[in-house]
């Protein structure tokens, strides 16, 4: 199941305390924030009892030693990956062949014939 997106780039106190506490089916968190991580209480608890594999998404923008980890930070056990703000590719097919023009350094595109 995956949080709401959060799109707040600095926090403030309390901003995020508690947030996720209990949501036990829970495994998949994108939070952009890039400071004030070192406010009070402002992730306290809020990964408590969520589900024990997720993937949390965070900004590009911060080194992954720098974020708290834990039931107060990112939930051990989870896989962390950066923040990339994709742009809409552009996209042609001319009944044959699609073509995917995607402007965004480092992007991966995943597709599956069915």
């Amino acid at each position: 199941m995956k949080a709401p997106e959060l799109p707040a780039t600095t926090l403030v106190a309390s901003c995020y305390g508690h947030m996720f506490e209990g949501c036990a089916l829970l495994n998949t968190i994108v939070c952009r924030a890039s400071s004030g991580f070192n406010k009070s209480k402002v992730m306290e608890n809020w990964t408590l009892n969520v589900a024990g594999a997720g993937t949390y998404v965070k900004s590009s923008d911060k080194p992954i030693a720098e974020y708290p980890t834990g039931a107060s930070g990112i939930p051990t056990g989870w896989i962390v990956s950066d923040d990339i703000l994709l742009y809409a590719p552009e996209i042609s097919f001319d009944g044959e062949t699609i073509e995917i023009d995607c402007n965004t350094e480092g992007a991966e595109i995943y597709y599956r014939l069915n």
